[in-house]
């Protein structure tokens, strides 16, 4: 029968945790992925080493710490990656790390006062088994709007619940978990590897999502750029084809240098960030907002006709008429001028000739006045 050495299986153990907190360490230091979440991941992997078991070898924990102070840091770790995680995905602290900091201070106070050890160390493994599921219902809840696979998020949660399961093994089975100790250590190795490469990955893969923002939208505005837009009108022009018309809307601030001239370039960006904000809110969820160059924006309406991108166009007019810039104590109008075109099946202009068109008719508004709409339905025979 194949015989594991404890104290090598805690070396590993031990290498195992510190390259995991030396990496964390490299991608928030050095190459800044999620500096905050990699900082608490870091310190979770540092607090694992010390709360290591080896069956056998002398303790180097005085004898009135050695049988809860591993546990105290213990669940420190997974309160430390639980904020990691919560950092990672964006979200709110973790309730259940907050639980888990009230049983660490019942069960100070139970060791102290009453000396019941059992009842503080169940307590304490139940503190952080509640720590372990409610960071896997964390990322699985959150992991599912990252474009993930269902796998990828069980390959995610399901180290945390095996953790979850042998710290309430460690409560509910205690013989079961002494008679395979070897065994069950080595076991939990992996799982400790298993989630940490798998953090790894997510930290990665959010990282790659938000290169593909960036390289899919205006840093500004948060508005699609040119190339994201000319891969949507590909798209719109496949979808023509199969009977599906779209419309297509410029609009151009009106006057939007004399707000860089008299109150300065950041009440400027403040105007293009207002307008692109309410722009976004008030489309579809199908539709496109695209920032064209200086304070020129254009709209791309999949299944969208012409007389509904018109009342649209006069909608959003009216919207950004009503909603002045609000800089240093006065309101400064934004208005806009609006060009809108359409296109169905059968048309043939591909989707240059259709965005010239409306840049057309967006300076017919200029010249009409400014602050108005027009279309392909206003435009002179």
């Amino acid at each position: 029968m194949i015989q594991l050495d404890p104290l090598t299986l805690w070396t590993a153990a031990a290498v195992l945790h510190g390259f995991a907190a030396l990496v964390w360490a490299l991608l928030g230091g050095f190459y800044r992925i999620a500096p905050r979440a990699s900082l608490w991941l870091c310190i979770g992997e540092l607090l694992m080493i010390p709360t290591l078991e080896c069956q056998g070898c002398s303790t180097a924990w005085p004898a009135e710490l050695a049988l809860w102070m591993p546990s105290v840091l213990h669940l420190a770790g997974l309160m430390a990656m639980a904020l990691g995680v919560a950092r990672l995905l964006q979200l709110t602290p973790p309730k259940p790390a907050l639980w888990a900091g009230l049983a660490c201070s019942l069960m100070l106070a139970l060791c102290a006062v009453a000396g019941s050890t059992r009842v503080a160390l169940a307590t304490l493994a139940a503190a952080s088994a509640l720590v372990c599921m409610g960071t896997a219902a964390a990322l699985w809840r959150s992991s599912a709007s990252e474009l993930l696979s269902a796998w990828v998020r069980v390959a995610l949660t399901l180290p945390l619940l095996l953790l979850a399961a042998d710290l309430l093994a460690d409560i509910t089975l205690p013989w079961a978990t002494e008679a395979h100790s070897p065994w069950l250590a080595l076991l939990m190795t992996g799982v400790h590897l298993w989630l940490t490469l798998a953090l790894m990955m997510l930290a990665v893969h959010r990282l790659w999502l938000r290169i593909l923002h960036l390289s899919q939208h205006d840093a500004l505005t948060g508005a699609l750029n040119r190339r994201a837009l000319e891969e949507k009108l590909s798209q719109m022009q496949a979808r023509r084809r199969r009977g599906e018309g779209f419309a297509w809307i410029s609009l151009d601030i009106d006057h939007f240098k004399r707000i860089n001239d008299q109150l300065g370039h950041a009440a400027g960006d403040a105007a293009l960030q207002q307008v692109a904000s309410l722009l976004m809110r008030q489309l579809r969820a199908g539709d496109a907002v695209a920032r064209l160059g200086g304070e020129e924006f254009g709209l791309l309406l999949p299944n969208t006709g012409l007389a509904e991108a018109v009342a649209l166009a006069e909608r959003l007019r009216q919207a950004l008429a009503e909603r002045p810039l609000h800089w240093k104590g006065q309101d400064w109008p934004v208005n806009a001028s609006f060009g809108v075109t359409a296109s169905g099946q059968g048309d043939d202009r591909d989707s240059q000739d259709l965005l010239s068109q409306a840049d057309r008719l967006m300076y017919q508004a200029k010249q009409a006045g400014r602050n108005c709409v027009r279309s392909e339905l206003t435009e002179p025979a």
